[in-house]
C-alpha cells in the first residue's frame, strides 16, 4: 500500500515528459549529419505513423503519439535551418570579405602560444560586395585576435574583413571565420548588455582589489561566470577534485537567487502570481548578467517552467519542468544536444531529483543529521550520474569529488549572494561593493582550498577510456553495482567493508610502493596530450624544462608528480602551440617566484629563446620584464633566476639580448628594469 510519505516522493518523479526529451535530444544529434530531404522524410513518415495513434485513447498510445510529435517537430525545423544554411550568401564566398555581424555572446580566450586570439560565436546580417550588399542571417564562429575583440560585449555590431572557411561536418553555423582586421564598430551593444557588462567588470575589479590572485579569480566565476582571470592551475585543481560545476554558473545559481527573492515575499504571505512576475524579472536580469551559457539556458527555462506552475497554483514537479525546458531549448538551438555543459547540467539535475531524496529519507532514518543527509544525498546523486559523462570526456574519474563537494557545499550559498550584492552594489557605491566582496572573499579562499588539498592528494583522479565507449563502460559498471546492492542487500556490509580496506590499507601501500619518480631519473616525457614537455632533473625539487606542452595545467601537473619546484632553466625548441601553450604555468601561490641570484645563460643551440614560466620576454635592444607573453622572440639569452613554484615573487627577472657567434654576456651586465 503506498503511504502518503511515498507519493509525496514519487510526486517528483513524473517521466511522461522524458521519451519526447529523448525523442527530440536523439534527433537534434543526428541531424546536423544528414541532408534536408532525409529529415524532410523523417517528418513525414513520423506524421504518417502517428495518424492511426490519433484516434486511441491508451495510455501508450498517447505517449507514442508525443514522442513522434518530437521527431517530426525537431526534423521539420532540421530540415529548414539546413536549406537556409545552404542557400546563405555566406556560402559562396571564397576567400576574404566585409561583413556586418552582432556578437551572440563574449569572446573567449584560446590557450596556445603565439598571439592570444578569442573565438565567439556571431551572426552575419550582411555581406558587402560592392556594390550590393546581401542581407541575411546567419550563425557563424569567429576567430580574432584578443587585443582588439576581447572587450567587446554581446549585442555589439561591428564591421571587418574575414576570411570565410566551411564548417566541420555535423556544425550547426553556415561559416567559420577568422578577421583579417580590428573591428569597426557599427552599432551599440543594447543597454541591457552594457549594464551587465559594467557590474561584471566592477566584480572582477572589487575582487582584484581586495582579494588575494586566486580567490579573486575564482569568485566572478563562481557568481556570475566570469572566469577571465581564473588562475588555470586553479582551474585543473578544480576539475581534478570534481569542483569544476562551481565556476560555471547553472541551477545551483539560479535556485540561489529565486530563493533569497521568493524568501521575502513568501514570509509577508503576498500573492502568488506576484511572487511568480517579481521572480522571472530576477532570473532574465541574472540570465542576462551571467552570460546565456548551455547551464544558465536550461536552469532559466526549468526555472521558468516552475514560475508558471507556482503563478497557476499547479503542482510544481522537477522532471516535467526539465523535459519541458530540454524540448524547447533543443528546438531553439539545436547544438546545445552536443554541449558538455549542457549534457552535465542535465544529467546532474536529473539525479538529484530521482535519486537523492530517496537517499536522503535512508540516511535520516538511519539518524543521520538532515542537513548532513541532505548534503550527502545530492551529492552522492550528482556525482554518480555525471561521472560517466565526465570520464567520456576527460578520460579521468575524480575518486575525491563526493567530500570535496560535502566540504565545499556550505561556502557556495554564501559566496554566491554576498558576491551577487557586492557586484549589484558596486556600481552606485564602490566602497560597499568592495566590502561585500571582501566578505565574499572568505568563502572563496575555503573554496580554493578545497580545491588545493583534494587535487593534491595522490591518485586523486585516475585514468579511464576516453569517448563514448568509455562513458558507457563506466555507466554499465555502475548501473550493475547499484542493481546488486539495492537487490541483494547482504552485499552492503561488505561493499562497505571493501571500500573502508582500500582507503586505510590499500591507498597507504600505494603510497609506499608506487615508486614515482624513479630514482636517479635523467629525463622525463612528460603526457601533455598533443605536443612535448620534457623535464631534466638537475637536483633537489630542481630541473630544466624543455618545451612546456600545449596546456598550462598538464605541464604543472607534471612538475608536481615529479617533485620539482624550482626551474633554473627554461628551454623552448620552437613557437608552435603544442610546444608553448604550457610556458604561462603559474606558482601555487597565484605568482610566479624568484630567486635574487642570478646568471646571465646563452641558449642551447637547439633553442630559439629561454622564458621565465610566467611567459616569454618581449623582444627589444634592452634588458626587460617578461611581461609580454604570446609574442614571437628572437633567440636570446635569459638572465632570469631561477623559477620557484609557490613562492612569493622577488626581484624582476632580466632578460639580455644574445646572437649567435657573440661571447655570452657576463654574470651581472644586465640589471633588470623595475
Amino acid at each position: 500500500m503506498t503511504t502518503a510519505r511515498d507519493a509525496a516522493r514519487w510526486s517528483w518523479v513524473d517521466l511522461r515528459l522524458a521519451p519526447v526529451a529523448a525523442a527530440v535530444w536523439v534527433t537534434s544529434l543526428v541531424a546536423p549529419w544528414t541532408t534536408a530531404g532525409v529529415l524532410s522524410a523523417a517528418a513525414v513518415t513520423a506524421t504518417i505513423v502517428a495518424a492511426p495513434l490519433a484516434r486511441r485513447r491508451t495510455a501508450a498510445a498517447t505517449m507514442a503519439l508525443a514522442v513522434l510529435a518530437g521527431v517530426a517537430v525537431t526534423s521539420t525545423a532540421a530540415a529548414v535551418r539546413h536549406a537556409t544554411r545552404a542557400d546563405s550568401p555566406l556560402g559562396a564566398v571564397e576567400g576574404t570579405a566585409v561583413v556586418d555581424l552582432e556578437l551572440d555572446g563574449d569572446p573567449h580566450l584560446l590557450t596556445g602560444g603565439g598571439e592570444p586570439r578569442v573565438v565567439v560565436d556571431a551572426t552575419v546580417t550582411a555581406v558587402l560586395d560592392e556594390p550590393v550588399v546581401h542581407r541575411l542571417h546567419a550563425t557563424v564562429v569567429l576567430f580574432a585576435s584578443a587585443r582588439e575583440w576581447r572587450t567587446l560585449l554581446p549585442g555589439q555590431q561591428v564591421r571587418v574583413r574575414v576570411k570565410v572557411a566551411p564548417p566541420e561536418p555535423g556544425d550547426d553555423v553556415v561559416a567559420v571565420l577568422s578577421a583579417r582586421g580590428p573591428p569597426a564598430v557599427v552599432g551599440e551593444p543594447p543597454w541591457v548588455q552594457r549594464v551587465a557588462g559594467a557590474v561584471r567588470d566592477d566584480l572582477s575589479d572589487s575582487a582584484a582589489r581586495v582579494l588575494a590572485p586566486r580567490p579573486a579569480g575564482l569568485l566572478p566565476g563562481l557568481v556570475v561566470g566570469d572566469t577571465r582571470a581564473m588562475d588555470p592551475v586553479l582551474e585543473e585543481d578544480f576539475r581534478s577534485a570534481g569542483l569544476a560545476h562551481l565556476t560555471a554558473v547553472s541551477g545551483a545559481n539560479v535556485a540561489i537567487v529565486l530563493a533569497g527573492v521568493l524568501w521575502p515575499l513568501r514570509r509577508r504571505a503576498v500573492d502568488r502570481r506576484v511572487q511568480a512576475v517579481v521572480a522571472t524579472l530576477a532570473l532574465v536580469g541574472f540570465v542576462v548578467l551571467a552570460r546565456p551559457s548551455p547551464s544558465v539556458v536550461r536552469a532559466a527555462a526549468m526555472g521558468a517552467v516552475t514560475l508558471v506552475a507556482l503563478a497557476t497554483g499547479r503542482p510544481r514537479v522537477a522532471l516535467p519542468a526539465l523535459g519541458a525546458a530540454v524540448c524547447v531549448l533543443l528546438l531553439i538551438d539545436p547544438s546545445l544536444a552536443r554541449d558538455p555543459g549542457f549534457v552535465l547540467s542535465v544529467a546532474a539535475t536529473a539525479g538529484i531529483v530521482v535519486l537523492a531524496p530517496g537517499w536522503s529519507r535512508r540516511l535520516r532514518e538511519s539518524r543521520c543529521w538532515p542537513p548532513v543527509a541532505d548534503a550527502l544525498a545530492v551529492s552522492a546523486a550528482a556525482g554518480l550520474v555525471t561521472a560517466p559523462v565526465v570520464a567520456g570526456l576527460s578520460g579521468t574519474v575524480s575518486l575525491v569529488s563526493l567530500p570535496a563537494n560535502l566540504l565545499a557545499a556550505p561556502a557556495v550559498p554564501a559566496a554566491t549572494v554576498l558576491g551577487l550584492a557586492g557586484a549589484l552594489l558596486s556600481v552606485p557605491s564602490p566602497w560597499l561593493g568592495d566590502g561585500l566582496v571582501w566578505l565574499a572573499g572568505w568563502p572563496a579562499r575555503w573554496l580554493v582550498a578545497v580545491a588545493e588539498r583534494s587535487a593534491d592528494l595522490p591518485d586523486a583522479v585516475t585514468g579511464w577510456p576516453a569517448g563514448t565507449p568509455g562513458a558507457a563502460l563506466l555507466t554499465v559498471l555502475l548501473a550493475l553495482a547499484g542493481w546488486l546492492l539495492w537487490r541483494f542487500g547482504r552485499l552492503r556490509p561488505l561493499a562497505l567493508a571493501a571500500l573502508v580496506g582500500l582507503v586505510a590499507v590499500g591507498w597507504p601501500m600505494r603510497q609506499a610502493v608506487r615508486g614515482w619518480p624513479p630514482p636517479q631519473t635523467v629525463l622525463v616525457a612528460c603526457d601533455v596530450g598533443q605536443g612535448d614537455a620534457l623535464v631534466l632533473p638537475t637536483g633537489t625539487r630542481a630541473g630544466i624544462l624543455v618545451d612546456a606542452g600545449p596546456d598550462v595545467a598538464a605541464v604543472d601537473r607534471c612538475l608536481e608528480r615529479l617533485g620539482i619546484d624550482i626551474l633554473p632553466l627554461v628551454v623552448l625548441s620552437h613557437l608552435d602551440a603544442d610546444h608553448v601553450g604550457g610556458w604561462r604555468v603559474r606558482s601555487a601561490a597565484g605568482t610566479s617566484g624568484w630567486s635574487p641570484r642570478a646568471r646571465c645563460r646563452p641558449p642551447t643551440s637547439a633553442s630559439m629563446t629561454s622564458v621565465a614560466r610566467s611567459g616569454p620576454t618581449e623582444p627589444s635592444g634592452r634588458c626587460s620584464s617578461p611581461a609580454t607573453a604570446g609574442r614571437s622572440v628572437p633567440p636570446r639569452s635569459t638572465c632570469s633566476p631561477p623559477i620557484r613554484r609557490g613562492r612569493p615573487p622577488g626581484p624582476s627577472p632580466t632578460t639580455c639580448p644574445w646572437s649567435r657567434g657573440s661571447p655570452s654576456p657576463a654574470s651581472g651586465s644586465c640589471s633588470p628594469e623595475t
